[in-house]
């Protein structure tokens, strides 16, 4: 019989098929027992690494809670504090624009009393100028040729009352025994001026020219003509600045004076 040696050992070889069959079988047991521990180990890894991603996981979302609630908290800060300084700011501006309104309500009354003041000037210096043109011995010799015979006039005559008020004022009054005439002298007539004039006639024939005739005037250096019509209707005699004379308007004698 013949032999041959394997790893030190001598072996017959009528024998060598069952020992490969033993080997292939240590080898595949191994490969197998290799395969289940690399796999076991594999499996272990694997859990391993899913806890530890869980675990990475769950810290980055406790994390991520935590920073967006800090950043909500920090972001309900920042509101607060815009808000708080919003209200500041509108109150500084509100406070900013109460006093700027009020320094500018302080410049116009400034402004409408200095402007009060230059036109009542104005309007001062005009009333000279009518009281100037319709001066009462000018406007005497005009109700003359009327056939009026005025014989004596005054100046701004008032009526008072007990408490020492003017119930009303006349620019110029014109008499005679029996007859009075009174003048309302206007820079510029409006109708206004029509009706608050024969209100004052009707105090002057009620308390101070009882029992006599009176009758009513009206001039202005301006006077339109629906204003003159008025008067005329109402029973007035209108005077008027004609050049550097002055006339009354009779509607070419048609004009019938309201005697008071």
């Amino acid at each position: 019989m013949t032999t041959v040696k394997l790893r030190g050992r001598k072996k017959y070889t009528g024998g060598s098929f069952a020992y490969i069959d033993r080997v292939m079988d240590r080898l595949a047991r191994s490969i197998e027992k290799t395969n289940e521990e690399f796999a076991k180990k594999e499996r272990a890894s694997n859990e391993a690494f899913r806890k530890e991603m869980a675990a990475t996981t769950e810290e980055f979302a406790r994390k991520e809670r935590a920073s967006n609630e800090a950043f909500k908290k920090n972001q309900e800060e920042l509101n607060e504090a815009f808000t708080k300084g919003q209200e500041k700011a509108n109150e500084a501006f509100r406070e900013e624009m109460k006093e700027s309104l009020a320094a500018s309500d302080r410049e116009f009354e400034k402004y409408k009393k200095d402007w009060n003041k230059k036109m009542g000037d104005i309007y001062n210096r005009l009333g000279d100028l009518a009281e100037y043109t319709f001066v009462p011995e000018a406007i005497l010799e005009k109700f003359k040729e009327l056939d009026y015979e005025f014989d004596n006039y005054s100046r701004r005559q008032r009526i008072i009352d007990k408490d020492g008020y003017a119930r009303a004022e006349y620019d110029i009054v014109l008499c005679n025994g029996d007859v009075v005439a009174l003048v309302e002298i206007k820079s510029t007539f409006k109708y206004e001026y029509v009706d608050q004039f024969i209100k004052q006639i009707g105090v002057a024939v009620n308390e101070k020219y009882v029992g006599k005739q009176i009758i009513g005037a009206v001039a202005a250096l301006e006077m339109s003509k629906e204003v003159k019509a008025y008067a005329l209707k109402k029973g007035l005699y209108v005077i008027e600045q004609t050049g550097e004379d002055i006339r009354i308007d009779t509607q070419d004698g048609k004009f019938k004076p309201t005697i008071w």
